[in-house]
């Protein structure tokens, strides 16, 4: 619980210190200690989402088979989700992290799951400013591949 609250919060080392009773020098050490393992567990689950999309229909046909098949999801849903971040002291770097929709400086991220809320997919970080169209076409070309399974596709206005 307590690095899977660190990675969901993302939270300051002083807080997640204070939720636990601990010190901070005993929350470094312990994230420390704590994320190899998490990281082992999510591959030992063969649970890693996929980088790319030849990675995505791979691993997609090894964890569902096709319409019908039972246990497979029947909805995709695609989004972008935003970290916020620190203020970047340089001008450029700040115009670059800046997310003028949610009025903040962020990094963000390609995200592709089912409605058991299962990660198939998780891109690579981009910049605050990059519109989500444009981070899901170049890193998810080809959605068609994906037919044979006869999933319903949702995404939001973005």
């Amino acid at each position: 619980m307590f690095v899977l609250m660190w990675f969901k919060t993302n939270s300051i080392q002083q807080q997640l210190a204070a939720e636990f009773g601990l010190r901070q020098s005993h929350v470094s050490h312990w994230l420390k200690a704590l994320r190899p393992i998490l990281q082992q567990a999510i591959e030992d689950l063969h649970c890693p989402p996929a980088q790319d999309m030849d990675e995505l229909i791979r691993l997609f046909r090894q964890r569902s088979g096709p319409s019908g098949s039972g246990g497979s999801p029947d909805t995709l849903n695609i989004d972008a989700t935003e970290r916020p971040i620190g203020r970047n002291l340089d001008n450029a770097a700040q115009c670059d992290d800046y997310s003028g929709k949610h009025h903040g400086h962020h990094l963000k991220n390609t995200v592709l799951c089912d409605e058991y809320q299962f990660i198939h997919f998780a891109g690579q970080t981009w910049n605050g400013s990059v519109h989500d169209s444009t981070m899901a076409v170049e890193e998810l070309p080809g959605m068609e591949a994906l037919k044979p399974y006869g999933l319903w596709f949702g995404k939001d206005k973005g």
